[in-house]
């Protein structure tokens, strides 16, 4: 299903196809971050998720899993790595992304849209850019949201979101998490 800015408790409008967690914690893998100098420039941990996943995120998140998908928080909440199934199967990532703006538009406060569209040099994917008021980042948070096809044919979205402040680290992580992607099997 299609994703959005999650709501200061967690949750948020997007939705996902992931099994509940069983309690069983994933492995984690110190691994260096991307080369940027901003403050997302630092260590990430290439961590082995339960619901299905290989993803390297920020070290020192922690994990939630919850209806909408698997959650990696930094320790204040203000920044976040979102993943999940999207599970309309005729829902291209170009239409996700832009079903995924549309939905936002209708029901987030401050909601603006920077970009959608596809992603030069990833065939199959696209990706949404756009920012919103936030209370956990205490005020405007921005977010980026790719779906694609990974190798194994399944469609997957994964959303980074930060203060505004901070949108090198939120590019930063991003990249280190779609760098480090793999489904499990």
């Amino acid at each position: 299903m299609t994703s959005g800015a999650p709501t200061g408790s967690g949750g948020g409008p997007s939705t996902a196809t992931g099994a509940p967690s069983t309690g069983a914690g994933p492995t984690r893998t110190p691994t260096p971050g991307p080369t940027g100098t901003g403050p997302g420039a630092g260590a990430h941990e290439t961590r082995q998720d339960t619901a299905g996943f290989t993803i390297a995120v920020p070290a020192g998140w922690a994990r939630e899993e919850l209806k909408e998908g698997v959650f990696y928080r930094s320790a204040d909440r203000s920044a976040l790595i979102q993943v999940f199934r999207v599970s309309e199967p005729d829902l291209s990532p170009l239409q996700a992304v832009k079903q995924a703006s549309t939905y936002l538009r209708g029901g987030t406060r401050g909601y603006e849209e920077i970009s959608v569209g596809p992603v030069s040099g990833s065939p199959g994917a696209a990706e949404l850019v756009y920012q919103y008021d936030s209370e956990e980042s205490r005020g405007v948070r921005r977010g980026v949201e790719r779906v694609f096809l990974a190798a194994d044919g399944t469609k997957w979205a994964l959303l980074t979101a930060g203060p505004i402040a901070e949108w090198q680290a939120t590019q930063d992580h991003h990249a280190a998490a779609l760098a480090a992607f793999r489904p499990a099997g």
